[in-house]
């Protein structure tokens, strides 16, 4: 099983969007769950996630206010997965309707020995922002990313195995 996981702080612009990318995937529900870990929002994100997937069977919406940070947020999320491979996004990024399908089929042919990263499609919450330019010039750079052994978390898979052998994220404030 396919476990997506998703943190999100304050996200609440980008949800009809990612809500319309997550439930368009290829991948039949069964083998995939969605788990969403709300960061402590204060804009009415947690509420709007519900509203959104209320009818959606295998959304899991969390809420993780212990430590700021979304790779705190991720590492929870994994704590709570089925999974035995781990499909990280962001909320403002948009995954293709193959992607479930294909980070299952790609997990298979690597088995346990990889991390499999991907093109990211993602809005821009404000072109004027300088981080915001940074991150979706340099840090989101997948394809360099993945020729330095690198990926971004934005759409990264991995195994599970992978995962546990890593220690999972480091909880820095991100």
């Amino acid at each position: 099983m396919l476990s997506i996981i998703t943190p999100v702080f304050n996200g609440r612009r980008f949800i009809q969007s990612y809500s319309d990318a997550i439930k368009n995937q290829l991948l039949e529900e069964n083998k995939y769950e969605v788990i969403i870990v709300d960061n402590g929002s204060n804009d009415g994100t947690l509420d709007l996630l519900k509203y959104h997937f209320n009818d959606f069977q295998n959304v899991k919406i969390l809420s993780y206010t212990e430590k700021q940070s979304s790779y705190a947020a991720r590492n929870y999320g994994v704590s709570k997965a089925k999974g035995n491979v781990f499909a990280f996004t962001d909320i403002d990024c948009y995954p293709s309707m193959d992607w479930a399908l294909k980070s299952i089929e790609l997990t298979d042919i690597y088995k346990d020995k990889t991390i499999i990263s991907g093109t990211i499609k993602r809005e821009v919450k404000n072109k004027n922002n300088v981080f915001e330019y940074f991150d979706k010039t340099y840090f989101l750079d997948q394809e360099s990313k993945s020729q330095n052994q690198n990926g971004a978390t934005a759409n990264m898979v991995v195994s599970k195995q992978v995962f546990i052998a890593l220690g999972g994220f480091k909880e820095f404030t991100s």
